[in-house]
């Protein structure tokens, strides 16, 4: 994993251009790839929508892989190997918003968090849900 950042920090009503990309700092963190080279998702549609649930699987699928949201809430399972957790928002008033944050994790704990602005502690993170990549053909390598 290389950590990278996310560039724009507004919620799913603000303008297009001023849409988080937390999601897609995740994915080049996890995937060790530059953030241009991950697909702009329009975070509208995370809140609104499944738009970008399409756009995200049609992006890993040439990578051999998929994506799938667990709610996790209240369980003692954690998934393993690299995963992306969606959290509340700090910045964003997820309660009155829907808006939330997404985080990488490796086994279960929280190794990456995209905001640079929150990169001055530890934090409480509240789990909304868990979004696990599996293999399309569980028999590749």
């Amino acid at each position: 994993m290389n950590p990278v950042f996310q560039t724009r920090f507004g919620g799913s009503k603000a303008p297009r251009a001023e849409q988080g990309n937390c999601m897609a700092a995740c994915l080049a963190s996890i995937f060790e790839i530059r953030l241009g080279a991950v697909p702009d998702f329009d975070i509208s549609e995370l809140v609104d929508g499944e738009g970008y649930l399409k756009q995200l699987q049609a992006w890993l699928r040439p990578k051999g892989l998929w994506c799938v949201s667990l709610d996790l809430d209240g369980q003692d399972w954690r998934p393993l190997g690299w995963a992306m957790v969606g959290v509340n928002s700090e910045a964003l008033d997820t309660e009155r918003t829907g808006d939330g944050h997404i985080v990488v994790a490796y086994d279960g704990e929280i190794v990456h968090d995209p905001n640079p602005k929150s990169q001055k502690g530890p934090r409480d993170y509240k789990t909304r849900e868990w979004w696990v990549f599996v293999k399309l053909d569980p028999r590749t390598p």
